[in-house]
């Protein structure tokens, strides 16, 4: 029988650091080769009181925030508000336009840590009703030393239910040890973030706070480390839509873009008018 092919590392790509936000998936170059993931920032705060954004609009993608430290209280337009406490995920589509505010609560450890990843939604939903769906830490299953925040892990899924096709795991690795995943036939895109420690995989040493992205010819990812880390990896089906763009807004195309953009206009006005 011949031996199972393994994915190489096609490039890696350093996150950008800005004070306590390290930006990993965020130029168009990296866009259009992840599609459908189409931004990723990982912030790290120390601090001993609430941190984090004040109202702001997305409209065509979806945010999948993984809360790592701390607590996150959420609201938005819509109505909808909640906490979703330390360990926990969070999908909202935001479809054709709405604000929201997020504000994590550090714990004694005095610490905000998480990752927030956007998603394409595909064109019948990037104009569509927003939609959300929380994971609290105990509902997010563990296979071993992997937890699976959304998609699907040696037969285990996530409680997430996406209208997206993909994978995202978060795992850890004791020092010496190695993790091996064989994503979907069609999954072309696979990436690996450290973001704690250095790994090696596809014949690369990935060092810590780094993105890798393995090739699209298929095969099984495995990664090692010697000194322990802690990562996530995310797979997909490449996703061949345009990605038109303004802030938080993005879509398939400038109609579409133009929608969301009046509809958060509109949203806005209405706030200010109550």
């Amino acid at each position: 029988m011949p031996a199972q092919e393994t994915r190489s590392v096609e490039f890696i790509h350093s996150a950008y650091t800005g004070g306590p936000i390290h930006g990993v998936i965020g130029t168009d170059q990296l866009r259009e080769r992840l599609n459908p993931f189409v931004f990723l920032d990982h912030f790290d705060v120390s601090t001993d009181s609430k941190w984090g954004f004040d109202w702001h609009p997305h409209s065509g993608v979806a945010t999948f925030t993984y809360v790592l430290a701390a607590d996150l209280d959420h609201a938005d337009t819509s109505g909808a508000s909640g906490r979703l406490h330390e360990g926990g995920v969070q999908w909202m589509a935001s479809g054709n336009g709405i604000w929201h505010q997020e504000y994590y609560h550090p714990r004694a450890e005095n610490s905000v840590n998480g990752l927030q990843l956007w998603i394409a939604l595909p064109p019948e939903l990037e104009n569509g009703p927003n939609h959300y769906q929380d994971g609290q830490t105990e509902d997010l299953p563990e296979v071993g030393n992997t937890r699976v925040l959304a998609g699907t892990y040696m037969s285990v899924s996530s409680p997430i239910v996406a209208p997206v096709d993909f994978n995202c795991f978060d795992v850890t690795l004791d020092a010496g040890d190695s993790w091996e995943f064989m994503p979907p036939d069609d999954h072309h895109v696979a990436w690996v973030y450290t973001r704690d420690g250095a790994v090696e995989t596809g014949g690369t040493s990935v060092a810590s706070r780094t993105l890798a992205v393995f090739d699209t010819t298929g095969g099984s990812i495995i990664i090692g480390s010697e000194q322990g880390a802690s990562f996530v990896v995310g797979t997909a089906p490449a996703n061949r839509e345009p990605i038109v763009a303004s802030g938080g807004s993005m879509h398939t195309n400038a109609e579409a873009l133009q929608s969301g953009q009046r509809r958060i206009a509109e949203i806005a006005d209405e706030v200010r008018n109550k």
